[in-house]
């Protein structure tokens, strides 16, 4: 048995939610669906008995929510048999929330880079949020992205978004099952490159160069039937002092998709831009994430920032749910992640998947607060928080005088987790969460909280 909605953000202004259930029962003979937005507490909306009939499998519900409060909300299916005892149930959790409207991007002129790795603006700490790849576009993700985005996606970035330019290098060529990049002469490239910057030197939009997108690929110079090898990380190089002597004040970076290079690019550019096939482009994108965005991190080492890319389309849009996007995302920062690239080319992400779509603009503005506590310099030790469960990771923060957990649901499965403070300050305070719209009372400075499959939860201890 499952359960999708149509959407995972729903604004205001959406009066109805569609829920799709499909079962597939060799017992039972009914299914509950229930709406709650804080779990035991009576339900905003239910359809008490839905029959299954034979050869159906699969039956769709709405329910009217305009006048729902704005939070987070756990839809359970429970399939039952003829005296009503639940044989199974599944959950899927949806967000009620206002869309800000999206600021305009700040100048980029002033881009530098924090001794920690993560990147700044104007001193400020900032989080490139895009996606990139030749799709059709839906305007449930308008206002989206904070940064450049290519083709079609252009439409769904905020005002005045940042960019990010290739240098116009060649793509691949394909000979056969070879793929290689037949590079310019020197003496081309280097008047083209030099043209080309110089073009957008004071570009107040420029927030960096991309030298290279998968760099790894072997470079050649000459024609596709008689070339000659060159040395990919030495000519990446040589290409990243020429930028930077012509340009001082931009930064770059550089794109490959193989975590088995990084040890030999890791210096070429300000940032590393990279993608795991263990996890950004798997089947299932997170069994394997904790683990490739630590060994990123240990292999370039502290203060370099890297931009990490999920394959929101790769390998196809059905391995992506809207659950395992928004974790990915918060485990990437909690990791030290600088900013996220989406991949959505590979055929692309048609508009049809509509609960898909409606991630960006609802995650983007939760992202930014996220963004915000994690990258909050510690003046000092955090209280310590304890959590029970194994699959939770988790973060604790302090921000504007406030302290804050930040907990990802790693597993495929519900989770009742147990959440404990040891400092007594926080044993009587009272926990928000701000991105729910509920409170909890903790006893004795520890409470229990539900995690469905991949959720996430912030929680603010008031102070």
């Amino acid at each position: 048995m499952e359960i999708s909605l149509d959407r995972f953000y729903y604004t205001p202004d959406v009066d109805r939610m569609q829920i799709f259930l499909a079962v597939e029962a060799r017992e039972g003979v009914d299914v509950q669906i229930k709406v709650e937005q804080t779990p035991g507490a009576p339900a905003v909306a239910a359809q008490e008995e839905i029959p299954l009939v034979i050869g159906q499998d699969s039956y769709d519900i709405s329910f009217d929510m305009r006048d729902w409060a704005l939070g987070r909300y756990l839809v359970s299916a429970h399939l039952r048999d003829a005296e009503q005892k639940r044989l199974r149930s599944t959950q899927r959790i949806f967000i009620r929330r206002e869309f800000e409207p999206a600021p305009p991007s700040p100048s980029a002129l002033n881009a530098t880079v924090r001794s920690d790795g993560i990147l700044l603006l104007e001193g400020e700490p900032f989080c490139p949020f895009m996606a990139e790849g030749w799709t059709p576009v839906s305007p449930l993700g308008k206002d989206g992205f904070n940064f450049t985005t290519y083709g079609d996606l252009a439409a769904l970035s905020i005002a005045d978004p940042l960019d990010h330019p290739r240098l116009n290098l060649p793509w691949v060529t394909r000979v056969g099952e070879e793929t290689f990049i037949l590079m310019p002469e020197k003496e081309k490239m280097w008047q083209d490159l030099h043209e080309e910057v110089l073009e957008r030197k004071t570009d107040p939009a420029l927030f960096s160069r991309l030298i290279k997108y998968e760099a790894h690929i072997p470079m050649y110079r000459g024609t596709a039937e008689e070339r000659t090898a060159i040395d990919n990380v030495s000519q990446c190089r040589e290409i990243n002092q020429f930028l930077k002597e012509l340009d001082p004040d931009h930064l770059t970076s550089i794109h490959v998709d193989r975590p088995q290079y990084l040890p030999q690019y890791k210096d070429v550019a300000d940032i590393i831009e990279v993608a795991c096939w263990s996890s950004s482009y798997a089947p299932s994108l997170i069994p394997n994430l904790c683990r490739d965005l630590q060994q990123i991190r240990n292999v370039i080492g502290a203060g370099k920032p890297f931009i990490f890319w999920i394959g929101n389309t790769i390998p196809n849009p059905e391995s992506r749910t809207a659950e395992e996007i928004r974790a990915a995302c918060y485990l990437a920062l909690m990791y030290g992640s600088a900013g996220i690239w989406f991949n959505m080319g590979h055929g692309g992400l048609d508009p049809s998947f509509t609960r898909h779509w409606s991630v960006y603009p609802g995650l983007y503005r939760e992202l930014m607060e996220v963004f915000a506590i994690l990258t909050t310099l510690q003046p000092e030790p955090a209280p310590a928080i304890a959590v029970d469960a194994p699959e939770i990771n988790y973060r604790v923060c302090q921000r504007d005088g406030r302290l804050y957990a930040i907990a990802v649901n790693t597993s495929d499965r519900m989770i009742q987790a147990t959440l404990s403070a040891t400092d007594r300050s926080l044993l009587a305070n009272d926990i928000t969460l701000p991105f729910e719209n509920r409170s909890i009372q903790p006893r004795e400075g520890r409470f229990a909280d539900a995690f469905t499959a991949y959720e996430a939860h912030v929680y603010e201890w008031a102070s």
